[in-house]
């Protein structure tokens, strides 16, 4: 067997990606199972260019671990399935600032990965989403696609100064909500979508949380029908703190659907996030399906 261990060297978290992941690998044996190490680094590039270096390199019974955030384990997740090895095992742990891919798992450390016994016992079926844009496949997802203005409003929140004030409580809810306001204050006259598009947002959510704070549905993941979809007007201020607070309590407004598909009548640049990493895309034609080809995961 053959463990892969995926990161991003320049990680915030890099120190503790090394002594907690790696150092406790190098010996070549854990938890009483013995495998050869694999060393990937996830460069600052695109997740295609990441996934595609990635599934160039994986063999049969690999275990491929991502060690990072979100937009690690994304372009990971997507190497795996551009790979096309059907018996290729993914986890992932959480050393990014939201971790939406290790909650769906429920994997917090190495020993929820490849401690406790057989592995076959911990391995499950997760069916991800796919996105076609103009009838060509763009992404795979694990746990949710954002499209329209909800994606561009949270980029407010991917820089360093603001991350380190997202601590726990009241504080880290007034903080975000400031943060939101200054950020629509100055994009609320723009254009997300083309003018006859009756909507702001499109989400898909198929996992269980939405940048850790919004509620999805665990289930969906690790079934191969339906996804939670929701179509959103957030045209103003109090509508996206409405949203999100449904969002908190309760889980994101929305019903479980097979396919999502949006088609304008020329193309138009959108903004997409898949999982914290966003991309702005021509589109004509945009459709959201269920994968029926499921992904070999280490799950809790």
């Amino acid at each position: 067997m053959r463990i892969v261990v995926c990161y991003n060297k320049k990680s915030s978290r890099f120190s503790e990606i090394s002594s907690e992941v790696l150092e406790p690998l190098k010996t070549g044996e854990f938890s009483g199972q013995k495998f050869e190490l694999y060393e990937f680094e996830v460069k600052k590039a695109s997740v295609s260019e990441n996934a595609r270096r990635l599934s160039k390199v994986l063999r049969q019974n690999d275990v491929v671990i991502s060690a990072g955030g979100d937009g690690t384990a994304t372009a990971v997740f997507n190497g795996v399935i551009l790979s096309g090895l059907s018996n290729v095992r993914f986890s992932a742990l959480p050393y990014g600032n939201f971790n939406d891919f290790s909650r769906l798992l429920g994997t917090r450390k190495l020993a929820d990965v490849l401690g406790g016994g057989d592995l076959d016992m911990r391995t499950k079926e997760l069916y991800p989403l796919e996105m076609l844009i103009n009838g060509r496949h763009f992404r795979y997802a694990a746990c949710y696609f954002t499209i329209g203005m909800f994606a561009e409003s949270t980029e407010a929140f991917n820089n360093a100064r603001v991350r380190k004030n997202l601590v726990s409580g009241r504080r880290s809810l007034i903080f975000s909500i400031l943060t939101l306001f200054s950020w629509w204050r100055k994009n609320r006259k723009k254009q997300f979508f083309p003018e006859d598009f009756p909507a702001t947002d499109v989400l898909a959510v198929n996992g269980r949380s939405v940048a850790k704070i919004m509620k999805g549905s665990a289930d969906l993941a690790f079934s191969d029908v339906g996804f939670l979809a929701s179509r959103q007007k957030l045209s103003g201020f109090f509508a996206i703190c409405w949203f999100m607070m449904k969002s908190m309590i309760r889980r994101v407004p929305g019903k479980v659907a097979d396919s999502v598909k949006l088609g304008f009548s020329k193309p138009y640049e959108i903004e997409i996030q898949v999982e914290g990493e966003y991309e702005r895309k021509k589109c004509r034609e945009i459709e959201i399906l269920k994968s029926s080809v499921p992904v070999e995961v280490i799950a809790l």
